[in-house]
């Protein structure tokens, strides 16, 4: 039926950014904007279309992609039905689209609800059109041609009778007259229209499934677990060959049964179907009510399941079985493939054991798997309970599985760590050597990776998750594997080699994009997708590392994953340092890590987090705390690390010769892969000698240290870590031999317009001397034209150059001055610059 309203509000809106439909379920949204897709025509080239069925599977980059893909410079229309079904994340990147690039897209968007899309601006730019469900409401006269259409009858009071208790809703006539067209000669709607508690969609639904065939009826009591169904499904779980058929005369009447995407069919040929919410709710409470022909759909389903349980195919396995009420089947699968369906991310366990409380208490075998649920989703405390729940009687576990128990249980602090760490390992040796694989094996192998990986026992963990991440792709399990791979990346740069932690962390995002394609995976998806980020920006800015820093959005971390945590902690204070504030970066790095129960940081995080105190230390002329961090580093026996932090300390005392010396020590004697300490020290060195006068030997140490940091795609050496040396950027254009080489070119354009890194931060750093306590009282609050003035006199403006740079003469800068000087308690300028600085004020 021709929907003339609604197809005029969207020609009225079709150069619109993004059209928004809104209205409920049964309006027919989905078969109006389709009808006003087939009629479009224009002056112009026809544009090109896509109808896009919206999930929660549906990434930005996804949905971003198919915007991008121009026809001659025309962005495609795209109909997104059901896009209330989208993730925040992609709402949030239609969102920035629209602001900032809006005719990059045509967009109409089918929903039932509004979107949260900032609209003012847009709207008055008419680059954001709403379209409400009220122009979706049926007319009189359109009420009343559905009701002679699906009715087959012109009897004025049935139809004054459908168009009155329906109110223009299309579901409500159309179900209403199917009800009737089911009803018996002579009581065409009498038992519909009764007046009672029940609403009309339900009563007129119910009629209808009563009218269905019993073959139609038993395909939809069979289908009722599924929100798309194609033939195939169908004819699987009915165990009926020809239910393609059924679901194609049950579609012909344009609303029992819609296919799923209207303009697109299935990406393997297969039409899919959706039943319309109505009849689902009706099928639904049919089930619960159980009878004979709910007891046949019960066990069609139950036998379905088990042919797909012989071929491996579990995944949907509970969630089918719980719709047509087969619990003693779900028991046994819960017990069975809990843990593998935990692992893939496939129907959720925890809810099916709540249903089936009884059943489960008595089921250990399924307690393993709802912990390893609840672990994965970072439900710490569910998962101990579950975990408890394993170790005592009667429960009999596997050794793979007590293994993964106690590396979890380690994890929280509630056994010793490093001894289970061994006894999986051993565990693990001996499944390599018997043959044969337990279901938990790629967990257990990712958990003693992640152990070891805390405990310094990289090359170890490299192993354990390379393992892990080939049983996952061998055994279809996207999830695992993405979870896996992104903690190798993260070992890959505990180890060392950045260059490798980039190319994983990138094949984990397509891995995550695979997993996310098979379903959704919750908050354990975010944590390898936070984790993946970190790992991709960790290797960026150890290969870039003179690029803006940005932080990682929407971050999740799980809350045993350690190491992810300290980096994560690192990478704030680096972030906080690119924002010109080493004091509140010092102070990031100087907050205790929150570890579990007897925990300690393990010495190869330890040397990086004092290396990095160090430096700051030396970027903030703090020779006290450098010195400490000296001795601490002396007394855990990391000799190579302390002499960096030695010759960090002659440098600020304007000892170059033995700066240098201490340099060397360091290259020499270091001994932990990060941070990169030699490449530091050589840069150091070289700096140092050049400014000596020893060119040959600087030269020497710069194109060593080029050769080692292109292995590792590590440039933070070249930032320039001294302050009596030659800069770098001078050292690097002096030498002609290493012009040629690339890296060095990269490096060389790179830092050409920077100053070291000591020049960089030395203005805005407040020295030692010049600390004041906080707590004595509250900060100077300062105007924004105070701050302005403020920052020229950082820079040794004249009054002058200050009057001429903020536009206003110089009696009011005279005046700003003033005022400065009375709220940092002040008498000259450099009295006012040293308590802004250690106010981090500049």
């Amino acid at each position: 039926m021709p929907r003339r309203s609604l197809w005029a509000d969207l020609d009225r809106s079709a150069d619109a950014a993004i059209t928004l439909l809104i209205a409920p379920a049964g309006a027919g949204k989905t078969l109006g904007v389709a009808g006003w897709l087939r009629q479009q025509t224009g002056d112009g080239p026809p544009r090109a279309q896509r109808w896009v069925d919206a999930d929660g599977t549906m990434t930005p980059d996804q949905l971003s992609g198919m915007i991008d893909e121009t026809a001659e410079g025309t962005p495609p229309r795209i109909v997104i039905d059901d896009a209330h079904l989208l993730r925040a994340a992609t709402h949030r990147m239609l969102n920035e689209r629209l602001n900032d690039d809006p005719d990059s897209m045509r967009l109409v968007m089918i929903s039932r609800w509004d979107l949260p899309f900032t609209r003012l601006v847009p709207e008055l730019l008419g680059n954001f059109s709403v379209v409400r469900g009220n122009v979706l409401q049926l007319s009189d006269v359109e009420a009343e041609a559905l009701i002679v259409e699906h009715a087959r009858t012109d009897s004025r009071p049935v139809i004054d009778a459908i168009v009155q208790q329906a109110r223009g809703w299309c579901a409500a006539v159309v179900l209403a007259a199917r009800s009737v067209h089911a009803s018996p000669p002579g009581r065409a709607g009498e038992t519909v229209f009764e007046d009672g508690t029940v609403g009309l969609g339900d009563r007129v639904a119910s009629e209808v499934f009563a009218s269905l065939s019993a073959r139609a009826r038993h395909l939809l009591l069979c289908t009722s677990a599924e929100t798309v169904v194609t033939a195939r499904t169908a004819a699987h779980l009915s165990q009926d060959p020809s239910a393609g058929e059924t679901l194609t005369d049950l579609e012909s009447t344009g609303l029992l049964v819609t296919r799923a995407v209207p303009l697109v069919p299935d990406a393997h040929g297969e039409e899919a179907y959706r039943i319309h919410p109505l009849l689902a709710e009706v099928v639904r409470r049919r089930l619960v009510a159980s009878g004979v022909d709910v007891a046949r759909a019960q066990s069609t389903v139950v036998r379905a399941v088990r042919i797909d349980r012989t071929r491996g195919e579990a995944r949907s396995a509970l969630r089918r079985l719980e719709a047509v009420g087969a619990h003693e089947e779900m028991a046994v699968v819960l017990a069975d493939d809990g843990v593998k369906t935990a692992m893939r991310g496939g129907d959720r366990l925890g809810p099916f054991a709540r249903n089936l409380a009884e059943h489960v208490e008595t089921t250990p075998r399924a307690w393993f798997a709802l912990a390893i649920e609840a672990w994965l989703d970072g439900d710490v405390h569910e998962a101990e309970h579950w975990l408890d729940h394993c170790l005592a009687p009667p429960a009999a576990m596997s050794e793979e599985e007590l293994a993964c128990i106690g590396l979890m249980r380690a994890r929280l602090g509630l056994e010793p760590l490093r001894a289970a760490a061994d006894r999986a390992a051993e565990v693990v040796r001996g499944r390599h050597s018997a043959g044969g694989e337990a279901d938990v094996l790629p967990q257990l192998l990712t958990e003693l990776g992640i152990t070891q990986s805390w405990l310094g026992q990289l090359l170890e963990a490299e192993q354990s998750l390379t393992s892990a991440i080939g049983l996952a792709r061998t055994w279809d399990m996207p999830a695992v594997g993405a979870d896996a791979s992104s903690h190798l990346a993260m070992t890959e740069y505990m180890l060392g080699r950045e260059a490798a932690c980039g190319e994983i962390a990138d094949e984990t995002a397509a891995l995550l994009e695979r997993a996310d394609r098979g379903g959704p995976h919750g908050t354990r998806s975010d944590f390898t997708r936070t984790r993946t980020a970190l790992a991709a920006a960790l290797a960026r800015t150890a290969r870039l590392p003179w690029l803006e820093l940005v932080p990682i959005p929407d971050a999740k971390l799980h809350p045993a994953d350690l190491c992810t945590r300290f980096w994560m902690r690192l990478r704030d204070a680096h972030l906080t340092l690119s924002d010109h504030s080493v004091v509140r970066a010092r102070q990031i790095l100087g907050e205790q890590l929150d570890l579990p129960g007897a925990f300690r940081l393990p010495d190869h995080l330890q040397v990086t987090l004092l290396l990095n105190r160090a430096e700051l230390a030396a970027l903030a002329t703090d020779r006290r705390s450098l010195k400490s961090v000296e001795g601490e580093l002396t007394e855990r026996g990391m000799n190579g690390e302390a002499a960096l932090a030695r010759a960090l300390l002659a440098d600020l005392d304007g000892n170059r010769r033995l700066a240098a010396d201490h340099f060397d020590t360091a290259a020499q004697q270091a001994t932990w892969p990060q941070p990169m300490t030699r490449g530091v020290a050589l840069v150091g060195r070289a700096e140092l000698l050049h400014e000596l006068g020893d060119v040959d030997a600087a030269a020497e140490h710069l194109q060593q240290v080029a050769i080692e940091t292109e292995v590792r795609q590590n440039a933070i050496p070249f930032l320039g870590w001294t302050r009596q040396g030659t800069p770098v950027q001078t050292m690097l254009g002096r030498f002609p031999t290493l012009r040629p080489h690339r890296w060095v070119s990269k490096i060389s354009a790179g830092i050409a317009d920077m100053s070291s890194l000591t020049t960089y931060f030395d203005q805005g750093t407040p020295r030692p001397t010049e600390a004041v306590d906080e707590a004595a009282g509250p900060l100077p609050g300062l105007s924004a034209r105070e701050r302005d003035v403020l920052r020229e006199l950082a820079r040794g403006s004249t009054y002058a150059d200050i009057s001429a740079a903020l536009y206003v003469s110089e009696n009011t800068v005279k005046t700003h001055v003033s005022s400065l000087y009375a709220k940092l308690g002040a008498s000259r300028r450099s009295e006012a610059l040293a308590v802004a600085r250690s106010l981090n004020l500049i």
